[in-house]
């Protein structure tokens, strides 16, 4: 079904699922699924809606970012997940 791989390092694992498993979709998911979870978790700590979007964008930025240097996102993924951070920048700062 699959080619039979050789991984000897974290790094070739890591390829490995994101070319081969999951089409490149990997990264992508990884991201969008820690956002949720950290969006949720800082949510249920402060109860502010803006704050917790906002520390969970930068969060995931900072990550996308180390993904990015990887080679397991897109470019496209990175722009989205700007962008993003930037919208929660802004809403903060327009909240305060």
């Amino acid at each position: 079904m699959f080619p039979e791989p050789n991984i000897t390092r974290p790094y070739e694992l890591l390829t490995y699922v994101n070319n081969d498993l999951t089409g490149g979709m990997f990264g992508t998911i990884i991201l969008a699924g820690i956002f949720i979870v950290s969006l949720l978790s800082m949510l249920s700590k402060q109860g502010d809606l803006p704050k917790a979007f906002a520390a969970s964008s930068f969060l995931t930025l900072m990550l996308c970012i180390l993904l990015l240097i990887l080679d397991v996102i897109p470019i496209t993924t990175f722009y989205v997940f700007l962008s993003v951070a930037i919208g929660g920048m802004v809403v903060v700062w327009i909240k305060d």
